[in-house]
């Protein structure tokens, strides 16, 4: 692919009472309000046809006389009113389910969602299915909700193809360059204006990415970019150009920028999730950084740090099936973990066998085993399940089929069926299990353990247990507004 020499933005000169489409081109509320779509619709409905409606590049074209032309039209200005006085309700709102409800906890949470491609809107091509468009429209419903969640992923120069039939009816794939600067992504810089930059470790030598941000109504979504020039390899500035693009090796080195850059990327921004999901296995190397910065940070062991990570990682698959699922030959894992397992304080056994996973003849390591950390003893869980769950004290059944329940409900959430079936179970369980733990841990003040991780957990009960059933009310909520 031909990199540019040099970039050059060209700002539109956007007389000062239209200075608010800016505000509202960054901010992609639009892609689900109505309103502000008719409103670059109404401004210039050729240029928005032609630039894919991409109202960031649609104001970088438009004419000087088209612009001046919308200041004097009164009642376009008046629906610029109303789209700008909307979003600044939106974005200041106090009233939003999540504030009315869980605003007054003593620590707020920060969750962090991982997904490999986001679908947002089809002018942002960082996606190439069904797995994107979850992962946006879980940050929209987040939005609207007001969850206190930030977005990581990648940001691909040239996304994921593009089908056209040739001129003999055969099909054929375009991948289009993305230009940022013509883009609704801001690059983050710190106080000097300097791009902020983090370094994850390759073999040999220090990957570098730079930090993008996509503003998506209330949630901000952080994308990594490694085509910048302290990558001195080809290979290492091209490992953000596609999505699902590449070899095995380009792929495991996507996810470990993705999972272990992703975490790193986020602590240079100041943020440092308490409970991170991960959306399919290819962000599952996250769940390593976690351990080691508690290792480093708190002087925990190895197997103390994965307690209380397991307690605070959410895995959903979109694709329950074998072949959906990501593997790695050792030889890759060797290749790149080699020196970041003894910094677990792990030998090459005890790290592979986070992942193992039996293929008949052969043995690979598998993300979705490592993001999963499962329930390993449902005998103990339910133990301590009855120590706090309202029902389960009540009915004793209850606390074997919850840890059933909960995964048939993620399942069924994820695949998109029977929304009959996992809608009740959601909230049922998330609503039953919310109230437990507020009456346990804030009015009753016990001193209790968290059953999320099993029998092993030395986790207190209290806001692990507590996001994990409001995310299952908030999942059913959504759902049921579709």
């Amino acid at each position: 692919m031909v990199k540019p020499v040099a970039t050059v933005n060209v700002v539109p000169n956007l007389p000062q009472p239209l200075e608010r489409l800016r505000d509202v081109a960054y901010n992609l509320r639009w892609a689900w309000d109505h309103e502000s779509v008719l409103l670059f619709r109404r401004l210039d409905p050729d240029l928005w046809n032609a630039t894919g409606h991409n109202p960031v590049w649609m104001l970088g074209l438009i004419s000087q006389e088209r612009l001046n032309a919308a200041c004097d039209d009164p009642a376009f200005m008046a629906h610029l009113n109303r789209v700008s006085q909307s979003l600044d309700e939106y974005m200041n709102a106090r009233s939003t389910w999540y504030t009315q409800n869980y605003g007054n906890l003593e620590h707020q949470p920060v969750i962090g969602y991982f997904s490999m491609e986001f679908g947002i809107t089809e002018c942002l091509q960082n996606y190439s299915g069904g797995l994107g468009v979850l992962s946006g429209d879980h940050l929209k419903s987040a939005s609207d909700l007001g969850l206190p969640m930030v977005g990581v992923g990648l940001l691909y120069q040239e996304g994921y193809f593009q089908q056209y039939l040739n001129a003999d009816g055969y099909q054929q794939e375009n991948y289009p360059i993305n230009d940022y600067a013509n883009l609704p992504v801001t690059l983050q810089r710190d106080e000097d204006g300097v791009p902020i930059k983090i370094t994850v470790p390759l073999p040999g030598r220090d990957l570098y990415a730079q930090i993008w941000k996509v503003q998506v109504g209330r949630v901000p979504l952080f994308l990594l970019d490694s085509n910048i020039p302290e990558n001195r390899q080809e290979e290492d500035r091209n490992l953000t150009d596609r999505l699902y693009g590449g070899d095995r090796r380009t792929r495991i080195r996507q996810e470990i920028l993705m999972g272990i850059g992703g975490m790193r990327a986020l602590d240079a921004l100041g943020l440092r999730p308490t409970l991170t999901h991960m959306n399919e296995g290819h962000s599952a190397f996250l769940a390593l950084e976690r351990v080691r910065l508690l290792m480093v940070e708190q002087g925990l062991s190895f197997y103390q740090a994965k307690e209380i990570v397991a307690a605070s990682n959410i895995f959903t698959t979109h694709t329950p099936v074998p072949a959906g699922l990501e593997r790695f030959g050792f030889d890759l894992m060797d290749e790149h973990f080699s020196n970041y397992f003894r910094s677990l304080g792990l030998s090459r056994e005890e790290f592979l066998n986070l992942g193992r996973e039996n293929m008949g003849d052969y043995q690979l390591f598998s993300m979705a085993v490592l993001a999963m950390l499962k329930l390993q003893d449902v005998e103990k869980f339910s133990a301590m399940f009855l120590n706090y769950d309202l029902l389960a004290r009540r009915w004793v059944p209850y606390s074997y089929l919850y840890p059933f329940l909960e995964g048939l409900a993620g399942i069924l959430m994820i695949w998109g069926g029977a929304p009959w079936l996992s809608i009740p179970i959601a909230l049922t369980i998330g609503s039953i299990g919310a109230v437990s733990v507020i009456k346990a841990v804030y009015i009753d003040r016990r001193e209790l353990k968290c059953a999320c991780v099993g029998g092993s957990s030395n986790v207190p009960l209290g806001f692990v247990s507590l996001t994990e059933n409001l995310m299952m009310v908030a999942m059913a909520i959504w759902m049921l507004t579709m």
